[in-house]
C-alpha cells in the first residue's frame, strides 16, 4: 500500500482554502498553483514544490488557499502518514 495518493486536479480548483482544517500535505508532480494568503498572491508553486504541511505540523488551521493555475497532477499524504514529520522537526531542531 502507498502512504501517497496520486491525483490530477483542474485548473481553478481549491486544493486547500486558508482558515480550513488540514488534512494532507501535497507534492506538486505536474502544473502550477498560486499561493494566496488574505486575498494577496504570494507566490506560485511548480513541479517539485510542496505545500500544507504548516497545518499538520502546527496543528493549525490552513495559512493560505492553494489554486490550480493550470491543469495539475500532485501527491497527497494524508494527516494519518504525516506524524513522521514531527520526528524530523525534531531532528533538525525545527520549531512547530
Amino acid at each position: 500500500m502507498l502512504a501517497m495518493d496520486k491525483m490530477t486536479v483542474v485548473a481553478g480548483q481549491d486544493l486547500i482554502r486558508q482558515g480550513e482544517p488540514g488534512n494532507a500535505f501535497y507534492v506538486i508532480e505536474q502544473g502550477e498553483f498560486d499561493i494566496v494568503i488574505d486575498s494577496n498572491r504570494v507566490t506560485t508553486f511548480r513541479r517539485g514544490g510542496s505545500f500544507g504541511e504548516i497545518a499538520l505540523i502546527r496543528e493549525q488551521p490552513r495559512a493560505a488557499t492553494v489554486t490550480a493555475l493550470t491543469n495539475a497532477v500532485c501527491w497527497r499524504l494524508e494527516r494519518r502518514y504525516f506524524p513522521i514529520s514531527k520526528v524530523y522537526c525534531k531532528y533538525y531542531s525545527i520549531k512547530y
